[in-house]
Parts: structure tokens; sequence; C-alpha cells
């Protein structure tokens, strides 16, 4: 015998499913904004960091050069860095206002499901998210682990910035 509340938990199984999958993919599409804008920056710096390196390697005479080339070579890594923080730290600051969201954590704890099966214990993280575990296996949905899957999804994008 079928239970007549079947089709409306169903109905509300469904729309909390669309919900969470809204969820992630508006944290995914402003992390994707954050990293773009970042990357912007990223170009503004490296140009001024080329141009302070060419400078500098102007001014060097014919021993300097080496001297030069790393001088600049360190200006740019330093400013790849920083960029690579500051848009780290942004995207961070961003899932962390989504995910007072309950439908956020909702979202999460099916990823977790989605990775590790329905037996799933889920265990809220200190700076954020959550981590799924079934045995000795984890899936982890913390928000920096979800900010470092799309940085390391979009590093091919970044590192053409960057060459």
């Amino acid at each position: 015998m079928t239970d007549p509340l079947d089709p409306v938990r169903d109905e509300i199984l469904r729309t909390a499913r669309q919900d969470a999958a809204a969820t992630v993919e508006s944290a995914e599409t402003a992390a994707a904004e954050l990293v773009a804008r970042a990357n912007d920056e990223a170009a503004s710096l490296l140009a001024a960091a080329r141009a302070a390196g060419a400078a500098d390697a102007a001014e060097a005479d014919a021993a300097g050069h080496a001297h030069a080339r790393r001088a600049a070579r360190e200006i740019l890594l330093a400013a790849r860095h920083a960029a690579y923080d500051e848009t780290r730290e942004r995207a961070l600051r961003a899932l962390r206002a989504e995910s007072t969201d309950p439908r956020f954590r909702a979202a999460l704890e099916d990823r977790a499901r989605a990775v590790l099966g329905p037996a799933v214990r889920i265990e809220p993280l200190p700076d954020g998210g959550l981590v799924g575990i079934v045995g000795d296996r984890t899936a982890d949905c913390s928000l920096a682990g979800l900010v470092d899957h799309v940085l390391a999804a979009t590093a091919a994008r970044v590192s053409e910035v960057w060459s």
C-alpha cells in the first residue's frame, strides 16, 4: 500500500534538489567571476612588473643582465602569487556569505552523498563547509576545498594570462 503523501514528499525532495543545484551553480558562477576579475588584475600587475623588469634590465650593464632577469622573474612570480592569494581570499569570502543559506549546506551534503553514497556521515568543519565520511573514505566539501577545486579547474586559463 502506498502512502498518500509520497507524491508530496517526492515534490519536496525534487524542489530541494533543484534549489541545492541552483545554489551550487550560483556559488560556482560567483567564484568564476571572481577568478575572471582577478585574472584582469593579474594581467595589469604583470604588465607593470614586466615594465619594471625591462627598465631594470635596460639600466644594468652586460655583467648585471643575469641579475636583472632574476629580479624581473621574482617580481613576476610575486605578482602571480599575490593575484592568486587575492583571488582565493575573495572567493572564500563570497562562499562564506553564501554558506549561511541552508540550501547551500544541503547542496554540500548532496555532493558528499553523490561521491560516497547514502550511508555518508556528515561532519561540519570549523572554517566552513563539511566533510562526508564513509569508513576511511572522505569527501572534502570544505569552503577552502571548493575554492581550490574551482581555481585548479581554471588554472589553464590563468596560466594563459601569465605567459
